[in-house]
């Protein structure tokens, strides 16, 4: 079988898809470009331009291939360029996160934005107009307008108060509640102790609002240093 040139597939309709994915790109991407992340506008416009075309290609092969050996023969099957589009992907969204350390990751966001834009270049390239529009308009919604909404919400927090004091100037049970005294949670503590030195070391995982911020530090820090035998006190959020 003699494969159908796609030269006569480029029509309005054609046009039409593409410009689509182009607005579509742009309005995801120029929102990551202007937070100055690594994936900005013209990764996110490019991206979903590929996932249109390629739903294109495959939308188009299908249907030539239809046309020239009939429905009963074998043809192509039109989402396995946009499947193998979506598994790669996977990789490119990875390569925007990175893990700062074990409390703090960036780049998630930027990573479903580049997958949301592949969605939605694969949705025009099928002639699925609504949802793309649809999809396009809601992540608009979700990336411009929620981070508003978001300055509102007392979301939790996490660091760790690390403490040197002598081991017999008070128990551990005064250091902690004078810790949770300051409207904080504490999660998890490491314990160390030098009974040689009459030292100990201990390491406070704790949870506050970020609404505490940045007044909590230099509260805590300020009260647990005035507080018999202790020599350290360090903060890590």
């Amino acid at each position: 079988m003699s494969w159908p040139s796609l030269a006569d597939g480029f029509t309005a309709e054609t046009l039409w898809r593409v410009g689509l994915a182009f607005a579509a790109g742009t309005v995801l991407g120029i929102e990551r470009e202007r937070r100055g992340r690594a994936a900005g506008l013209r990764t996110t416009l490019l991206l979903c331009l590929s996932a249109c075309a390629v739903m294109l290609i495959s939308d188009e092969y299908y249907r030539k291939s239809m046309a020239a050996a009939g429905a009963a023969s074998w043809h192509p099957d039109p989402m396995r360029l946009a499947a193998g589009l979506l598994s790669g992907m996977g990789f490119l969204g990875a390569g925007v996160i990175l893990h700062l350390r074990r409390d703090i990751t960036r780049g998630v966001t930027t990573a479903t934005t580049l997958w949301l834009a592949t969605i939605v270049g694969l949705c025009f390239g099928a002639g699925a107009h609504g949802v793309g529009v649809l999809t396009t308009g809601l992540a608009w919604v979700a990336l411009w307008c929620l981070p508003r909404l978001e300055i509102g919400i007392h979301r939790d927090q996490f660091g760790e108060v690390v403490v040197i004091y002598t081991a017999s100037s008070m128990p551990l049970e005064t250091l902690s509640a004078r810790i949770e005294s300051q409207g904080v949670s504490i999660k998890h503590l490491d314990w160390r102790e030098e009974p040689e030195r009459d030292m100990r070391r201990v390491r406070f995982d704790i949870k506050f609002k970020q609404i505490q911020m940045p007044a909590l530090p230099r509260d805590l820090i300020g009260d647990l240093s005035r507080l018999p035998g202790v020599r350290l006190v360090h903060w890590r959020g």
